[in-house]
């Protein structure tokens, strides 16, 4: 779901200060509570001259483009689960469908007639 990420770390903020700027390339017009679009994102930077990366999980309610983001160290569905919770929490409700991108942490493959497998 997310088209693109510009990171930078220049700018007011000073040398260590990240912005990112998420663009999503489908807008989707539904009803209020009635959906919401979930996918992961990765920033890489470099700590004490190593390059690490961060996953984030971008939550946004399809009517109102409200977006909660969360950073966590992995992207695995016990992640996505807790990133998910504290999403619902700070919006105040859970809507009836989440829209997945086809995260590992969601869908593992797709068999020989492309029906995803589902990941446990």
């Amino acid at each position: 779901m997310i088209s693109s990420i510009n990171q930078s770390t220049r700018g007011a903020g000073g040398p260590n200060c990240l912005f990112l700027k998420i663009r999503f390339y489908r807008s989707i017009r539904t009803l209020l509570g009635e959906q919401a679009q979930a996918d992961w994102g990765q920033v890489n930077y470099i700590e004490n001259g190593r390059r690490k990366k961060l996953y984030f999980l971008a939550l946004t309610l399809s009517y109102s483009r409200e977006m909660y983001v969360e950073f966590t160290t992995r992207s695995d569905t016990k992640s996505l689960i807790k990133c998910l919770v504290h999403g619902f929490e700070h919006f105040g409700g859970i809507p009836e469908k989440v829209l997945f991108d086809r995260m590992k942490a969601v869908v593992l493959d797709v068999d020989s007639q492309k029906n995803p497998i589902w990941n446990p």
